[in-house]
């Protein structure tokens, strides 16, 4: 039975991944690197470390992670204002304490960017649960954000509903033994996810599965 359902941030609450992709593409600009929609893949739903490390070791960059992080925080931080809500979304998460779900959000961004974009749209209130990449040793596909997050809310990972967009978030949230429903953006185009998540095409087609 399902008690409580676990948000991601990027691509599945807010319509973030082309703010994404923006900013890594400035990032990799400075490197003389040409930033893809096929690199875009290989990063969606990871921390923001291990993106990055990705993308040193990928194009071969001269630069410490450390530095890198911080070069990506500064590009990230100022594309906010341009985040908005996915449609539906106010809906189904009003939909769900409606009906007395316990809610969290757990995601692959770091804290400030997290809670900064929460508030900017204005539905931190309805999280009194939000792990990020700050909380966890091992990002997604990892199962620790999930474990964590559950524990948090005082539940097993079987009462959690995951809504993911990212394999590597469908992965982590299957590997806990969550619940996973599978909500795609263009940018997961041509990704295949497990047979043991459901797919549902946006925020509202939710509501029929609680």
């Amino acid at each position: 039975m399902i008690k409580g359902v676990i948000f991601d941030l990027d691509g599945l609450l807010v319509d973030s991944e082309p703010i994404n992709f923006e900013a890594d593409a400035v990032l990799l600009s400075e490197f003389g690197v040409t930033y893809t929609k096929e690199n875009h893949k290989n990063v969606l739903g990871r921390s923001i470390i291990d993106g990055l490390n990705y993308f040193i070791d990928e194009f071969k960059l001269n630069i410490s992670a450390p530095e890198m992080i911080e070069k990506r925080k500064r590009h990230q931080l100022a594309l906010i204002p341009k985040i908005k809500l996915m449609p539906g979304a106010l809906e189904l998460l009003d939909y769900c304490l409606s009906k007395n779900y316990k809610l969290g959000l757990a995601t692959s961004g770091f804290r400030e960017y997290a809670e900064t974009v929460l508030k900017k749209r204005a539905v931190k209130k309805y999280f009194p649960v939000v792990l990020t990449a700050d909380d966890v040793v091992n990002g997604k596909p990892s199962p620790e954000i999930f474990e964590k997050i559950a524990s948090a809310l005082g539940l097993l990972p079987e009462e959690c509903l995951v809504l993911e967009d990212s394999l590597a978030g469908v992965n982590g949230a299957l590997a806990a033994g969550c619940q996973v429903i599978a909500i795609p953006t263009k940018y997961a185009e041509g990704v295949v996810y497990p047979k043991e998540a459901l797919a549902r095409e946006n925020l509202l087609e939710v509501k029929k599965d609680l």
